[in-house]
């Protein structure tokens, strides 16, 4: 893989996750389809590498931070109550991963 191609990929992955406008979602698209001719072992290891490195950072994410948009919404007393049968503070205590 080119260093080229591997910035490309990501200069091209980045506005195509900024963008909002489907007409320059389009263009973006139609740019990694010329990178893929262009280079199709760098396309591949620069995606390859892209999603091992976005995987990555996926499993690092703390059940907390996962939850955190949801439990504005649902109750966690419920949730520990229905599925554990056990207190709010020992659902919290998991979700925070500490040890007591």
């Amino acid at each position: 893989m080119t260093m080229k191609t591997k910035e490309k990929f990501e200069r091209l992955k980045e506005l195509e996750l900024n963008t909002r406008s489907d007409k320059e979602r389009a263009k973006i698209h139609k740019e990694f389809d010329q990178l893929a001719t262009a280079d199709p072992d760098g396309f591949e290891d620069a995606f390859i590498e892209s999603a091992r490195l976005t995987l990555h950072k996926a499993k690092k994410l703390k059940i907390k931070d996962q939850m955190s948009e949801i439990s504005e919404i649902i109750s966690m007393s419920y949730i520990a109550r229905t599925y554990f049968n056990k207190t709010k503070s020992w659902l919290s205590q998991r979700i925070n991963e500490l040890n007591v």
